[in-house]
């Protein structure tokens, strides 16, 4: 839950106007048996393809993280967003699901692990993170509308 992607795709969405559409995700689909895959995905009109390529390859370079590392406030907005997703999942999930943890007062746990475990992630743990990944390489896939 890289907050900081997602949001800084909007920003130049909002910024130059060049996009339909974004969305990010790390570890999209992850599992014990899957490290899940990374995307970033927009759709554009043809005549702003080369622009907003570019512009996502500066945001996937270790020195665009170097010169805007994650904020606190992008910190924060991440840890709610994995609270939220999860907290939503266990209150959608299905009945049997339900009646296993209602009976045996998981779902007040897994809140408060949640909780627990997001607070437990460090700004400066986040920025190092962030120039870790960034300093691999990507391929870029824009869509044309």
């Amino acid at each position: 839950a890289l907050g900081g992607i997602g949001s800084r795709l909007f920003n130049i969405r909002e910024q130059y106007g060049m996009f339909y559409n974004a969305d990010s995700s790390i570890s999209r689909d992850a599992s014990v048996y899957s490290t899940g895959y990374d995307y970033i995905a927009c759709s554009v009109c043809p005549e702003n393809l080369q622009i907003v390529q570019a512009k996502i390859e500066e945001i996937l370079s270790p020195e665009y993280w170097k010169k805007y590392p994650i904020t606190k406030t992008e910190l924060i907005s991440a840890q709610n967003i994995i609270y939220n997703q999860t907290c939503y999942s266990l209150k959608e999930s299905n009945l049997a699901n339900k009646v296993y943890f209602l009976q045996n007062n998981r779902i007040l746990q897994e809140y408060q692990r949640t909780y627990e475990l997001t607070s437990k992630i460090k700004l400066k743990d986040l920025q190092d993170f962030c120039l870790d990944f960034f300093s691999r390489k990507f391929n870029i896939i824009v869509s044309i509308l």
